[in-house]
């Protein structure tokens, strides 16, 4: 029986706004509040980049620069550890589809990721998202499946990152240093060694805890970004967790080693194993800080002021050093995701081969 006219009236989607020439009741001031919003965004990024400009400023004019010099060839290995830093992260957000239903072919995994690269660089880093979405859809992906997804493994790889940097870094100095990096919260040598062990049982014993609570911000963030409202059929293991976690551990060594051979390639000490988990750690508490202020398009100036505070705790590294090599890997990185999404976007669009899939899952088989 068809419904009257009135019962299919009230079946529009919630959110939806009829054509009627009519404003819906409070639009006119949610848009005003979002507008402030993006206005304080900006004040606040104006204000945090002068502020760390000002201070980065101010280190390199008390070093002395006649000792600095380029070494193309470190520089160039830096490059290519920072592509291969990102596998690991595609691996995880292939697994992630799959766990979906959504299997996708690893070119084209390869492709939407280094290519949606280029978003995090505009305000609010939701572009991330909505290029990633774009380009699987020759996959028939659907857009809230990719953008829920891409959310979990940014989630995960920040929050890996954020552990190894509070793990790698205390572990790395000792109490003096710690006290001129962090005043406010000093530590005895004892302590340097018993925190870093708590942080990372802690981490270990709330994985899954963790796994959940991403799922649910990925959700809340990828609806947002797609306006779609069904949610697609969600199944992560903890066992996908753990094994994805493990893997963007050795992504986050790979970016270490690319910020060791950055700050070998402007005079600095040769990158050294035994210095390496200090580069990582240095790199990743840097980057997933930088990934939590919003307000900054890549987080440009917060993860460059922490970084110029942790390079300055290793001996070797002088002030003009930190202050360029900071510098220097926000430029460098920057290059490699353009060069690499470009080459993807225009080179390996056509001939896409079919998905891998993997092994089924038990309540598959069952």
């Amino acid at each position: 029986m068809a419904a009257p006219p009135e019962a299919r009236t009230s079946c529009a989607p919630m959110g939806s706004t009829k054509h009627t020439g009519e404003t819906a009741p409070g639009s006119s001031e949610r848009h005003g509040a979002w507008q402030w919003r993006g206005w304080v965004k900006r004040l606040v990024f104006v204000l945090v980049l002068a502020f760390v400009i000002q201070q980065a400023w101010r280190i390199a004019a008390a070093g002395d620069w006649s000792a600095m010099q380029l070494h193309p060839v470190p520089i160039a290995g830096a490059l290519v550890a920072y592509w291969l830093g990102w596998l690991p992260s595609v691996w995880l957000w292939r697994w992630l589809l799959l766990a979906m239903d959504r299997p996708v072919s690893w070119r084209s995994a390869i492709r939407a990721y280094y290519v949606g690269h280029l978003g995090k660089y505009v305000p609010g880093k939701a572009m991330v998202l909505v290029l990633r979405s774009q380009l699987l859809g020759r996959e028939r992906v659907p857009p809230l499946t990719a953008a829920l997804s891409a959310t979990y493994e940014t989630l995960l790889m920040m929050g890996v990152g954020l552990c190894l940097g509070l793990i790698l870094i205390p572990l790395s100095v000792d109490a003096s240093q710690w006290k001129s990096l962090v005043p406010l919260v000093p530590l005895s040598e004892r302590a340097l060694r018993i925190v870093p062990l708590l942080i990372a049982v802690t981490g270990c014993v709330s994985l899954p805890l963790a796994s959940r609570l991403f799922q649910l911000v990925a959700w809340k963030v990828a609806r947002h970004e797609t306006a779609e409202q069904s949610p697609p059929a969600v199944h992560i293991p903890v066992q996908l967790v753990t094994c994805g976690a493990v893997g963007l551990c050795a992504g986050w060594f790979c970016h270490g080693a690319s910020l060791a051979l950055v700050v070998a390639g402007v005079g600095g000490p040769p990158f050294s194993p035994a210095d390496w988990p200090f580069w990582t750690g240095a790199v990743a508490l840097a980057t997933s800080v930088g990934f939590l202020a919003v307000f900054a398009p890549g987080g440009l100036g917060v993860r460059e002021g922490l970084l110029i505070g942790a390079l300055l705790l290793h001996p070797q590294v002088t002030k003009p050093q930190a202050v360029a090599a900071a510098v220097l890997l926000r430029g460098l990185w920057l290059v490699a995701e353009a060069v690499a999404g470009a080459v993807l976007y225009w080179g390996a669009h056509g001939g896409e081969k079919k998905p891998l899939r993997g092994p089924q899952r038990s309540d598959d088989a069952a």
